[in-house]
C-alpha cells in the first residue's frame, strides 16, 4: 500500500512505514523481511482532512506517518489518526508513547495529527504537529514538554501543514511547510534562520551526511536536491 516513510539504521536494516496491513516493517539489506514492528500497538482508525473549514473523513486504515531512526537506532513513527508519537527500541519493543490516544489538542499533553519526529544527538525530540495544529513541539529525551513555536499562517515562522523535520549537519532544523510551498530553517530554540520559498508541496526532506538536503515533491513526482542555503 502507500509507502509513507523509509529509513535505514546504523546496521543497514531498512524500515518501511506504509498504510496497508502490517504497516511498519524491518527489512534486511537485501530486502527480505526481518520482522514486523508494532503489531500489538498500531491500530486502524479514521483520519480526517483538516485543511478546510470542516473536517472531512478520509478513510479507516492504518495511519502511520512520519518515520525516523534516531542516533541510537530507535524507531519513531507518528499516527495521524490517533494523534500519537511512538518510539520503538532497536529490537522493536515499544518504549515510549507521546500524546493521548484518540484525543486531539494543542497543549503540552496533546497533538493534533502529528506528522513527523526528529531526535537530535542530545536526545531532545522535535515533533511537527501537524495537520491539525501548526507548530513544532520540543521535548526532552524523556518526553517532557520544553517549548513550542509556530501558529497557522503564511508569515515567516508560521506554518500550514508542517510535514517533515530533519537535522542538518550544521545543527539546524529543516522543515517542510507543505501547504505554504516552502522550507523553513530553525535553530533548536525555535529561532527562524532561513526561508526557502517558491517550492510546490514539498512533503519529504532528508539532510544527507554530505551537507546537501534532499526533498520530495510528491504531487510533482520529483526529488529535489538543495545546498544548505536552499539553492
Amino acid at each position: 500500500d502507500r509507502v509513507v516513510g523509509v529509513a535505514v539504521d546504523s546496521r543497514g536494516l531498512i524500515y518501511v512505514a506504509h498504510r496497508g496491513e502490517h504497516p511498519l516493517l524491518c527489512l534486511h539489506p537485501d530486502g527480505t523481511l526481518c520482522r514486523e514492528i508494532g503489531a500489538e500497538v498500531l491500530k486502524k482508525t479514521t483520519a480526517y482532512d483538516l485543511r478546510g473549514p470542516v473536517p472531512i473523513p478520509i478513510a479507516t486504515r492504518y495511519w502511520v506517518h512520519g518515520l525516523h531512526i534516531d542516533p541510537w537506532d530507535n524507531v519513531w513513527v507518528t499516527d495521524v489518526g490517533r494523534h500519537l508519537v511512538f518510539k520503538f527500541d532497536p529490537k522493536g519493543k515499544l518504549v515510549m508513547t507521546l500524546g493521548i490516544d484518540g484525543e486531539s489538542g494543542c497543549d503540552q499533553q496533546h497533538f493534533g495529527q502529528p506528522t513527523h519526529v526528529c531526535v537530535v544527538p542530545t536526545g531532545e525530540i522535535f515533533v511537527t504537529d501537524g495537520y491539525g495544529n501548526s507548530r513544532i513541539v520540543k521535548l526532552s529525551a524523556t518526553g517532557k514538554y520544553l517549548l513550542e513555536w509556530g501558529i497557522r499562517g503564511t508569515a515567516p515562522g508560521e506554518f500550514h501543514t508542517p510535514h517533515v523535520i530533519t537535522l542538518g549537519q550544521d545543527g539546524l532544523l529543516y522543515m517542510t511547510d507543505r501547504e505554504n510551498d516552502r522550507v523553513q530553517v530553525f535553530d533548536q530554540q525555535g529561532k527562524l534562520r532561513a526561508t526557502w520559498p517558491g517550492l510546490h508541496s514539498v512533503d519529504g526532506l532528508y539532510a544527507a551526511p554530505d551537507g546537501l538536503i534532499y526533498g520530495s515533491a510528491g504531487m510533482d513526482n520529483a526529488v529535489i536536491r538543495f545546498d544548505r542555503h536552499g539553492k
